[in-house]
């Protein structure tokens, strides 16, 4: 997580100076990558200000370095987040529709920023670490994650329902919120659900819980 980006005064060009700051991983010319990792290594400001060898920075270089900044948001032509990657098929469109509902309307930009504005730096890391081990049962002050996430899902469902994108049945796009609105009233996380497979009817068996978290044609179905 970046720190300069809570402030309010948070810019463009503050995320554009620590990426040239970042340390640079490759440069692709033709069909040949070159790998930057060795040391000495080389951000991507000083490969502007001396190149490498006889390499010389270019707009395709820069992109690519953003692809390969690894904070829990990136930044690129769009906003990214990366933090809840890899959700199980039937939660896939969750994640979109949740930032649709919250970034895409003015009024739950707000809703959302209400709930968290007032936690310092220190707390917000606190609580980082802490969902991480304790999921929805972790605390922000006396509030838990749980209480936390369904009222930020209750407020991307207004978004969504404002913005009333239907379906062929008339359905808004708060459908694909439903299910995890469930999960997190029910107070359940992808970690203790599958916890909770592995002690249960996997019966602590690796090739279960291989199966249980893969992907396969059937499921997209």
């Amino acid at each position: 997580m970046l720190e300069f980006l809570s402030r309010s005064d948070a810019s463009f060009e503050d995320y554009a100076e620590y990426a040239l700051d970042v340390p640079m991983y490759f440069l692709i010319r033709g069909h040949t990558y070159i790998d930057l990792t060795r040391p000495p290594g080389i951000t991507f400001r000083q490969f502007m200000e001396r190149g490498w060898g006889d390499e010389h920075p270019t707009l395709d270089d820069w992109t690519n370095h953003l692809t390969t900044i690894f904070t829990e948001v990136r930044l690129k032509r769009y906003i990214e987040v990366r933090s809840a990657d890899s959700q199980p098929p039937y939660l896939m469109l969750t994640l979109p529709a949740l930032l649709k509902g919250i970034l895409y309307d003015n009024d739950c930009l707000v809703g959302a920023w209400d709930l968290v504005k007032r936690w310092s730096w220190a707390e917000r890391l606190v609580l980082n670490d802490a969902a991480q081990k304790l999921g929805l049962d972790a605390r922000a002050g006396r509030i838990r994650l749980k209480e936390l996430g369904y009222e930020l899902l209750s407020i991307a469902a207004a978004g969504l329902a404002r913005a009333h994108a239907l379906n062929e049945r008339g359905e808004d796009e708060t459908i694909y919120l439903l299910r995890m609105m469930d999960l997190v009233r029910e107070g359940y996380t992808q970690a203790s659900l599958t916890i909770d497979r592995w002690k249960g009817h996997w019966n602590y068996e690796v090739k279960r819980l291989v199966d249980g978290c893969s992907y396969d044609a059937e499921a997209f179905e």
